[in-house]
């Protein structure tokens, strides 16, 4: 899979993004990862393993169609082919001193499936790139986390565009979670005055929750 993006990495919770040019395929950026002198500059390193799983960043902007079990099945194909060397390389470097090196490198492996590493984002950023994150992972414990982020924006002073990734984000972590324990959340987000895009988004999640746990119907 061909990585040639320049991605603005969205996060609600940061003051800026921060914008990364990575070219090559997988395997070449983690050719560079092995052979990198990480005393030398860790922030470089760092940058190199954010490469890794920058396409998490169009899933954020595309919130529209991420609400679907398709999407958790294509990614899970298009890094297969790579899982097991991501896993070797990276493991290590979440064991770094330096805080960013392991935060990335942890968010790495979660985009690659690798579920250990479901603990280790506990330090990584608060915003809907972790979202993304927990959804692949499928992160049931995550599902708290998503409604108190949702709620948090809710209080944020911020362009209304922002909030509505951000909660479009955090609805569709809680449709791939689909945990009956956000059921009343997300019932209450249907009968509120929340935007119509917010309120039929819920409605999708509810759906999704009812079709996999019948008896709550």
């Amino acid at each position: 899979m061909r990585i040639t993006l320049l991605i603005l990495l969205l996060s609600i919770s940061a003051s800026a993004a921060v914008a990364f040019d990575c070219d090559g395929t997988v395997s070449d950026l983690l050719d560079r990862i092995e052979s990198f002198h990480a005393k030398t500059d860790t922030g470089k390193l760092a940058g190199l393993v954010k490469c890794l799983y920058a396409p998490a960043a169009h899933y954020v902007k595309e919130y529209d169609s991420f609400a679907s079990e398709e999407i958790l099945r294509k990614i899970d194909k298009e890094t297969h082919q790579d899982r097991l060397r991501v896993i070797k390389v990276l493991v290590p470097l979440t064991r770094s001193d330096d805080w960013l090196l392991a935060q990335e490198s942890a968010a790495a492996l979660a985009y690659y499936g690798y579920p250990p590493s479901q603990e280790l984002l506990t330090n990584y950023p608060d915003g809907p790139i972790k979202a993304i994150l927990y959804s692949i992972l499928g992160y049931q414990r995550s599902y708290r986390w998503g409604i108190d982020q949702f709620n948090r924006v809710e209080r944020q002073s911020r362009p209304d565009s922002l909030i509505l990734v951000a909660k479009m984000n955090y609805l569709n972590l809680l449709y791939h979670l689909a945990s009956p324990a956000s059921l009343p959340f997300v019932n209450s987000l249907i009968v509120s005055s929340q935007p119509e895009m917010i309120k039929a988004r819920a409605e999708l999640v509810r759906q999704r929750i009812i079709a996999l746990h019948p008896e709550l119907k």
